[in-house]
């Protein structure tokens, strides 16, 4: 006995349960499997969501693989760029400029040049040489003319921008102070409420908001809010 009342017919040898509930969804509708032009047209209607339905669910799919994708080459990517900053630190944390005469006196009293020698290497007056040097004391020289200076003295110019730790550990500290923020806002909210959490439970929040802020919106971390 089928809902409604509905009674199937008994079964006969070799006809499959699909046909019988089938027929039933057709008397259901309206319709009779007869081959009239109701019951083709429920069918056909039948059919047609059928395929709708897997449409959709063949686009769904290809869109969240096409995410993932994305996902994973933009972290790939991001890993990329932390090695490079990473490698680079390891050599240049403990590397400083020479504060009283910067790089460019310095390499050139190093080698034994006079200022007139690396003018005349630079084709520029000698004051023009001395100015470049007092100005990277300053601050005001550009990188190209630091460039031009290295060469001039066989050297080459290098710069980075060097992190004081580890870009990995750095994430993590941020992570860390922001979820905290967060926690302490929600907690304060809850206070008012009369529904404080205690102290282990709140740095459970504090380590799951981390954990979710490094993982899944590590875009959203230098956000001021």
């Amino acid at each position: 006995m089928l809902q409604g009342g509905y009674q199937c017919e008994e079964l006969t040898e070799g006809v499959p349960t699909q046909v019988v509930l089938f027929q039933y969804l057709l008397d259901m509708l309206g319709c009779r499997s007869t081959g009239t032009g109701l019951g083709l047209l429920c069918i056909s209607i039948i059919i047609l969501i059928h395929i709708l339905c897997a449409i959709i669910l063949i686009h769904l799919s290809i869109y969240c693989n096409s995410i993932g994708i994305l996902m994973g080459v933009k972290e790939t990517a991001r890993f990329q760029y932390e090695r490079i900053v990473d490698s680079v630190a390891v050599g240049a944390r403990n590397l400083h400029r020479p504060r009283k005469e910067g790089w460019l006196r310095t390499v050139r009293k190093a080698l034994g040049m006079s200022g007139q020698q690396l003018a005349r290497r630079l084709g520029v007056t000698r004051a023009t040489a001395l100015h470049a040097e007092r100005a990277e004391l300053d601050g005001a020289i550009t990188i190209k003319k630091m460039e031009q200076m290295a060469e001039a003295m066989g050297c080459r110019f290098v710069y980075a921008v060097v992190p004081d730790k580890p870009i990995r550990e750095m994430l993590s500290k941020r992570a860390y102070d922001k979820a905290m923020s967060l926690a302490l806002r929600t907690s304060g909210h809850m206070a008012l409420e009369d529904q404080a959490l205690t102290d282990e439970r709140f740095m459970f929040e504090v380590k799951s908001l981390q954990k979710d802020l490094l993982e899944k919106r590590q875009s959203s971390l230098w956000d001021d809010a």
